[in-house]
């Protein structure tokens, strides 16, 4: 990905699902594909910087019946369908399909606006790898087997440049090889701190009192692997198969994925029974998360693709409204091109969305994410210096429908180990 400066980060988005921030990583792993081209902060009306004006708008839920799962409205700032499993006897194995790699998945923690998800969600696996073949070892959090995400982000740098990846969004797990040793959370956390930032657009450490700090997650990428590291952890060698990937390389890209792409990643589950790391699009934000597992009975109502069609066309219009407000020809401008990629993306999902005959209403993804905290994890403290900044870990498993995958999904690529 390329490298940006302090002035095109500060329009990008941090996080998927959340609204843009002012911080050099969401440049690195969220950048909007719904921004314009150099657009500068500095240029952004208050409506336009993020996706706030469209929070508070209520999108449509619908609630499952069946006795298995429950429906909820996740924490997430865009009031998101979130369909989280219910477990009769506590045991991952009441998931119905294919379930048989759900046990060994260990919770990731929330995020939070680090911009973080790629290397979150490629930790998640190596760790589910570490766990299958060490059945025997505690998957609880700090333990054994729990890996700190940020030595993956800092090994991989923040413009991903130089790191000996030929393509970030297929071959990062490579990043684990080149060592052949991983880093242990507990030993280096993925954590909270305050950071500010310098002249050059990088993240420095600052003082608490510091009027220009920030504290949060996007500390994770200022780079203190070296003097914090004390124990390596043995790492098998990983390989990748690419599943699909996206010809023009872009991980904002929608509708592109071939139609079989739902079968494509089902068979290689079936057969390999490695996790698929998957990246794709959503309220135009890209997000990274692993996929553990399907059933093809769990009913669905498909709300993830259908609010980010009806997302993308509020959002255009919202914008041509404020165009019509807007003075400044150069502001227009910028604010119309944004407004016709968001109607072009929104209508190029509910293309293909209506021709392949919309919800078929069963069918789902086991997905582990790193944004849904959730009271029924465990609390994750971040700063261990610190009160009050601790959170729930992030729901180790949700359920996504097929029709995310056909119409959302850019790049799939099953990731396995020797």
């Amino acid at each position: 990905m390329q490298k940006f400066s302090k002035f095109t980060s500060l329009s990008t988005i941090s996080v998927c699902f959340l609204v843009f921030s002012s911080g050099q990583a969401g440049a690195r792993a969220h950048k909007s594909s719904l921004q314009v081209s150099e657009l500068d902060s500095s240029d952004l009306s208050p409506n336009i910087s993020g996706a706030e004006a469209f929070l508070d708008q209520a999108l449509p839920f619908s609630r499952l019946t069946s006795p298995l799962f429950s429906t909820e409205k996740s924490l997430n700032d865009l009031g998101e369908e979130v369909i989280k499993p219910k477990f009769s006897s506590g045991s991952w194995q009441d998931l119905p399909g294919n379930n048989s790699m759900l046990p060994f998945i260990l919770p990731a923690p929330d995020q939070g606006g680090a911009g973080s998800c790629l290397y979150m969600a490629l930790t998640g696996i190596a760790e589910w790898h570490l766990a299958f073949r060490n059945s025997q070892l505690s998957r609880r959090g700090d333990g054994p087997l729990d890996l700190s995400e940020r030595a993956l982000m800092n090994v991989a740098g923040i413009a991903e440049e130089g790191n000996g990846v030929a393509n970030w969004k297929t071959d990062s797990i490579y990043l684990f090889n080149q060592n052949s040793k991983g880093v242990l959370n507990k030993d280096y956390r993925y954590t909270k701190g305050s950071y500010s930032t310098d002249d050059d657009g990088n993240y420095v450490p600052s003082e608490p009192n510091d009027r220009n700090a920030s504290y949060d997650q996007s500390y994770n990428w200022i780079n203190e692997l070296n003097s914090n590291t004390k124990r390596a952890v043995a790492m098998p060698k990983f390989s990748r198969h690419v599943i699909f990937a996206d010809p023009a390389s872009n991980q904002w890209n929608v509708g592109v994925a071939p139609a079989n792409i739902v079968q494509l990643i089902k068979d290689r589950l079936d057969r390999y029974s490695a996790p698929v790391l998957i990246i794709y699009n959503h309220y135009g934000y890209w997000h990274a998360v692993g996929i553990y597992g399907y059933d093809e009975n769990t009913p669905t109502n498909c709300s993830f693709v259908e609010n980010s069609i009806q997302y993308f066309d509020s959002r255009s219009k919202e914008l041509n409204r404020e165009i019509e407000r807007e003075n400044d020809p150069a502001k227009r401008k910028r604010m119309l091109a944004l407004a016709n990629k968001l109607r072009d993306t929104g209508l190029k999902v509910d293309d293909g969305y209506t021709k392949a005959g919309k919800c078929n209403n069963k069918g789902v993804f086991y997905i582990r994410d790193s944004i849904y905290s959730d009271a029924s994890e465990a609390m994750y403290d971040y700063d261990l210096n610190n009160q009050g900044e601790e959170e729930n870990y992030s729901k180790r498993v949700l359920l996504r429908s097929e029709s995310f995958v056909k119409h959302l999904v850019n790049h799939a690529v099953q990731i396995m180990a020797e």
